[in-house]
Formats: C-alpha cells, structure tokens, sequence
C-alpha cells in the first residue's frame, strides 16, 4: 500500500499557485501599484495632518450654538448695553422696523437749547457830555460831604456844647457864644426870641452850632451820605456803564466801584478836614 501511494503522487503533481493566463494586450495586465512612502495606520488610528503644528489643538466638529459668554472679569452689562446699540442703529437704517420704533420711544426727548439771543447793539455817545456830568456830580458830592462832616462828628460825641444866646431869627438863626457870633441851626420856635438861650453843640473853631437833638444830628450825616452816593450812580449813568454788559461782569462791577469811589473820595475830604 505504501509503494502504491507514493507512486500515485508522484503521477499527479500539485501546484501551488494556479498558472497564470496569457496576456495578449497591455491593458489586459495588471494594473501596476506605484510604491507609496506614506506609513499604515491602523484602521482606528486617525493620522495627523500634515499642516497641523506639534501640539495643536483640532477644532471640534460640533460648534456651539450660542457664542460664549464674556470671560471672567469682564462688564456683562456694558458688552450687552454695546451689544444693543448696535443692533438698534442697524434697525433703524431700515425704516418701519418695530424694534428701532420702540427703542426711539423709550429713549427721552431732550429739547434743543434754545439760541441766546444777541445784545442789540447799542449806538456810541460822544465822552463830553458824560465826562462834564461826572465833574459836575463829583462836586456837589463833595459839597454833600461838607455839610454832613459836622453832624456826622458831633453825632459821634466830638465837640462841646455850649450855651448860645439868640440874637435874631429870621430866615436863619445867629446867635452869641462869648465874644463870636455863630450861626444857629434846628432851633424851636419857642427859643427863637432873641435874648433866649439855648444849649448847642459845636465842634471847635466852627461857625456853625447844632441845637438838634442826637437823632435830628444823626438823621443830617445819614441823609448827606445818601445823596453822596446817589451822586455816584449818576457818575456811572452818566459815563455809560451799564450799556457796557458787553464787557463782562467783572469790568462792569469795576466801573461802578470808580463811579462810586470818585463822588465817595470828594465827600470824605471835607469830612476828614472838619476835625482840623
């Protein structure tokens, strides 16, 4: 049995691989695999690509449907305020939009501010006539302060009282101290007999004595420094000030300081002068 089969397979020859079929054109050959440099994956590792950097990060596939919300630290409420002008100036580029209309009916109405009206202007003056005005209130101002220096002093307890004999009374009133004769004022009528005396206070070296009481005396300086400045503010309208508020309140406030000053400085001369 041994020799019989062996002889048999020796008689029948196996092949390994089955005979290849003839070619007969080009295209009936096998197609020809070009050499590939690229390395195998396996089928569950994905390869890298080329144009990622070492140690990138690949987006995700699934994006967000919402961006994210502002980082850490961050104004939300000045990103949403930003977020909503925006929006609205792109509403209201399209006209009849709901949004825009009630967006800009929400917001206040602010009135435009109304243009200031200009100062008319005022037509100049020649400076003569004010400048002969000025001169002429600075002297009766200093004429004011004049007869205001006695009552204002002896008001003020300077002087002496003496006793006046009444000489005569008519128009105005003399009267006798001593050897000089003086003139009288604010006498009553029952003490203007001549021959009467009454008591009046004087400054020294005066000619004039005041037989008032201490308020008739205060009420003559009070009166006499009124119309002083009365003669101030005549000097200031007479000069033009107030038609200068084109100027600015600064410099007006400075005129009517010198308008004052000037009729003030003249009174004060005599007032000062009646001590000496």
């Amino acid at each position: 049995m041994g020799t019989s089969n062996e002889a048999l397979s020796t008689e029948v020859p196996t092949l390994a691989t089955p005979p290849a079929e003839p070619v007969l054109f080009d295209w009936d050959g096998p197609v020809p695999v070009e050499p590939s440099d690229t390395e195998e994956f396996p089928a569950d590792v994905e390869p890298a690509a080329p144009h990622e950097m070492e140690g990138a990060v690949p987006l995700p596939l699934d994006l967000p449907e919402e961006p994210p919300g502002p980082p850490p630290g961050s104004d939300r409420f000045v990103d949403e305020g930003l977020a909503l002008v925006l929006r609205n100036r792109l509403h209201a580029e399209r006209p009849g939009a709901p949004a825009a209309r009630r967006v800009v009916a929400h917001q206040p109405v602010r009135p435009a501010p109304a243009p200031r009206a200009a100062l008319p202007a005022l037509p100049l003056r020649p400076p003569g006539p004010g400048l002969a005005a000025a001169l002429a209130l600075g002297l009766v101002a200093a004429f004011f302060g004049w007869v205001s220096a006695a009552p204002f002093w002896l008001a003020q307890g300077v002087g002496t009282t003496e006793k006046v004999t009444v000489v005569r009374c008519d128009d105005r009133c003399e009267g006798r101290v001593g050897e000089r004769t003086v003139r009288l004022v604010d006498v009553e009528a029952s003490d203007r007999t001549p021959g009467t005396t009454v008591e009046a206070r004087m400054l020294d070296d005066d000619g004039v004595a005041y037989a008032s009481s201490p308020a008739g005396l205060h009420l003559r300086w009070v009166l006499g420094f009124v119309l002083v400045v009365a003669c101030g503010v005549g000097v200031g309208i007479a000069t033009g000030v107030p038609r200068l508020r084109r100027e600015g309140t600064h410099r007006v406030a400075t005129l009517w300081a010198l308008s004052l000053g000037g009729p003030g400085l003249l009174a004060l001369i005599p007032v000062v002068g009646a001590l000496f």
